[in-house]
C-alpha cells in the first residue's frame, strides 16, 4: 500500500508542474474521481505546491556582494608557519 501512495504522490506532483504524460493524466483524474479525500489530498499539495514556488521566487541573494565579504575577511587573516617535527 505505501509504495502505491508514493507513486500517486509522484504522480500528483509530476501533475501540479505540468509534467504530466496524456496517460498519466487519466490516471491521475481518475484516481481524483475515486473519492473526496484523494481530492482534498491534491488540493493541500497544490497548497504546498504553490507555497514553496512563491518561497523560491521571492528569495534574492547578491552573490556579488556576498563574494566581497568573504574576500574582505580573507586578506585580513594573517599566515604564519607552524614547523611539524617527526617523532623520534
Amino acid at each position: 500500500m505505501r509504495n502505491s501512495e508514493e507513486h500517486i504522490d509522484e504522480l500528483l506532483a509530476k501533475y501540479l508542474a505540468n509534467e504530466v504524460t496524456v496517460d498519466e493524466k487519466a490516471i491521475v483524474e481518475s484516481w481524483l474521481t475515486e473519492n473526496s479525500a484523494n481530492a482534498k489530498h491534491l488540493d493541500q499539495l497544490n497548497l504546498i505546491f504553490n507555497q514553496a514556488t512563491a518561497l523560491k521566487e521571492a528569495q534574492y541573494f547578491d552573490t556579488d556582494a556576498a563574494w566581497e565579504k568573504v574576500k574582505s575577511k580573507l586578506g585580513k587573516q594573517e599566515t604564519r608557519a607552524i614547523e611539524f617535527k617527526p617523532p623520534s
